[in-house]
Formats: C-alpha cells, sequence, structure tokens
C-alpha cells in the first residue's frame, strides 16, 4: 500500500523509501508498485537504480518489481528484462508480459522463437501471442485502415512469426 501510494504521489522525498520496500519486497505487488514509483518519480534517471535491483535484490518480487519499473521507461528497457528472464532471475511468464507491452522488435521476437534456448523460446512466445488477432484484424473486411498502415503490420507479422 505504501509503495502504490508513492506510486501515486510521485514526489521526490518518497524515493528512497519507495527503493528499500523495492529492495526488500518479498511478495506480492509491492515490488511492482515501487519499481514504477521509482519510475514515476525520477523517470529516466531510476534506470540504473532499477538495473540494479533487477540484479540485486533479494526476492523475487523485488527483481519482478525492477522489470515493471523498467517499463514505464520503454523499449530501452528490453535489453535488461530479457537478459533478467533468460537468467531466471525473474520468470519468463512476468518478462514476456513485459516485453509484450514495450515496443516489439520483428527480429528480436524471431531471434527468440529461433533459439535454442528453451526460455528464449518462450519469451519470443509471450511476445508474439498478439499474432492471432491480428492476423483476424487485418482479414476482417469490416476493419479500415490506411493501406500503408496495413502494409507495415502485415511485414511485421510476417517477419515476427511467420505462418
Amino acid at each position: 500500500m505504501t509503495a502504490q501510494l508513492l506510486r501515486c504521489i510521485r514526489d521526490e522525498r518518497g524515493y528512497a523509501t519507495a527503493r528499500e520496500i523495492l529492495l526488500h519486497a518479498p511478495i506480492g505487488s509491492a515490488g511492482a508498485d515501487a519499481g514504477m514509483a521509482l519510475a514515476r518519480i525520477r523517470g529516466e534517471a531510476a534506470f540504473d537504480d532499477l538495473c540494479d535491483a533487477l540484479t540485486i535484490a533479494p526476492d523475487q518480487a523485488g527483481r519482478e518489481g525492477a522489470a515493471w519499473g523498467l517499463s514505464c521507461l520503454g523499449a530501452r528497457a528490453a535489453g535488461p528484462i530479457r537478459a533478467a528472464s533468460v537468467d531466471g532471475r525473474i520468470r519468463w511468464q512476468t518478462g514476456g508480459s513485459i516485453l509484450a507491452r514495450l515496443r516489439i522488435d520483428p527480429a528480436v521476437v524471431a531471434e527468440l522463437l529461433g533459439s535454442a534456448n528453451e526460455r528464449e523460446v518462450k519469451l519470443g512466445r509471450a511476445q508474439s501471442i498478439v499474432a492471432e488477432p491480428l492476423r483476424r484484424v487485418l482479414a476482417s473486411q469490416a476493419v479500415t485502415m490506411a493501406p500503408r498502415k496495413r502494409r507495415a503490420l502485415e511485414a511485421w507479422l510476417l517477419a515476427a512469426v511467420p505462418s
């Protein structure tokens, strides 16, 4: 509850408290709330603290909270989150869910799906979960969109998740 409040308030004076919660979050959503609080309080300036927590937090809840905080900072977070997922510092399900919310790079998804590493394949599947609904949208005559946008989505789909 404290971390959630700090996340909403976004006051610099709460940063140190949110960081302590993140590093010592044993269970539940406190870690995610604390990670997002760091990102919302300092923005990009929280990147290094969140990457550190992704590595040094003693409990999985804290490491996953750091990943959720990093996700608030955009595509730059994909590398550290992917590495933590593959290394087993966070669950692949959590990493996949977070990565799917970030901008998906088709080349990365294709690389993950073609990997010999089981965790990387799982991360790729989690990111490509949008493929089937997107195929249905693109096939529907009822959905209108600019031709350029349709071509871009079709190209992404083909590159990321070949049929």
